[in-house]
């Protein structure tokens, strides 16, 4: 709830250390909250205040279901990185749009069958070979980042979208073992991971591979 600094209903300090728990709560995905009330309960619970620590335990109840309707997509801009995966026009290949800071390159195609002398890799490893093989992200203009921002924001909230998208985590790592299933999902033409838990659904191999034919759907 706002603090009403505009009338000086709190000072200064109390509004920089609230604007620092709503930047950290948008940062983490509301993880920071979820900690923040778990210390408290726990510190509760640990001085025998056990109606208060209840109290702190019902919040989290109500906070977790909330933080899980947050879309995957949600980031700072600055922190707006991953992978998308696509259908390709090539032969036994699926396509990588690399996300860096809210903006798109590629396609680098990626062949699904490893050549001759990679066999001996893993599918992440050459998964993680191809995507820092990716050009370096040059700087942009604030225009030009925005309109990369709209089109991956379209692309994500359609209603039936082509392809998947993977996002790095705070580190920057990718959860590589989700990429690679999705890899083969996308190949197969196989429904992605959000939409196979939506109501209606239940058929994950029935992605209709035909209409995922063109190389280049964002």
């Amino acid at each position: 709830m706002c603090l009403a600094p505009c009338f000086k209903g709190c000072s200064d300090e109390d509004y920089r250390a609230e604007v620092s728990r709503v930047q950290a709560y948008f940062d983490t995905g509301g993880e920071s909250l979820v900690r923040e009330i778990s210390l408290q309960r726990d510190a509760a619970s640990a001085s025998l205040d056990f109606e208060n620590a209840a109290a702190l335990h019902a919040r989290l109840d109500k906070l977790r279901p909330m933080l899980s309707q947050i879309p995957e997509i949600v980031h700072r801009i600055d922190r707006l990185a991953g992978v998308m995966v696509q259908r390709s026009a090539s032969e036994e290949s699926v396509n990588f749009f690399r996300i860096d800071a809210g903006r798109i390159s590629g396609p680098a195609v990626f062949p699904i069958q490893a050549a001759e002398h990679t066999k001996s890799q893993s599918m992440e490893s050459r998964v993680q070979q191809a995507l820092a093989a990716f050009p370096p992200p040059t700087p942009r203009s604030a225009l030009e980042t925005m309109e990369h921002v709209v089109l991956l924001k379209r692309w994500y909230y359609r209603t039936s979208r082509m392809g998947e998208i993977f996002f790095a985590d705070e580190t920057g790592g990718l959860p590589m073992r989700r990429v690679v299933r999705g890899i083969s999902r996308v190949y197969r033409g196989e429904k992605s991971e959000t939409d196979a838990l939506k109501p209606g659904n239940s058929s994950p191999g029935s992605g209709g591979s035909s209409t995922m034919g063109r190389s280049h759907e964002i």
